[in-house]
């Protein structure tokens, strides 16, 4: 994080990043859900990233890795990302 009072508070004994947890409400997703995962994310590892997929409804889930790209996969891989949201959303449109 850029901001370190923003980490610090974050990271604190009982912050942010030691209770923060969605998983268990991500089944009750509705929409299609693009989820685009770096394979050297130190942030949310690979097994995570899957972890998080798989709670998602499974007819509304596109899952996809990007070898070589950590947590910000845009930037780590503009084109082959933005690509791949273009088609997420074009083909999600047209059905």
């Amino acid at each position: 994080m850029a901001n370190p009072e923003v980490l610090q508070w974050f990271i604190r004994p009982g912050g942010e990043a030691h209770t923060f947890n969605l998983l268990p409400d991500l089944a009750r997703v509705q929409c299609p859900t693009l989820v685009l995962g770096g394979e050297e994310d130190p942030m949310t590892p690979l097994e995570c990233q899957v972890d998080i997929a798989a709670a998602l409804p499974p007819q509304l889930v596109r899952f996809e890795r990007f070898a070589g790209c950590g947590h910000a996969v845009v930037p780590d891989a503009p084109d082959a990302a933005l690509a791949m949201i273009r088609e997420f959303i074009v083909g999600r449109s047209s059905t």
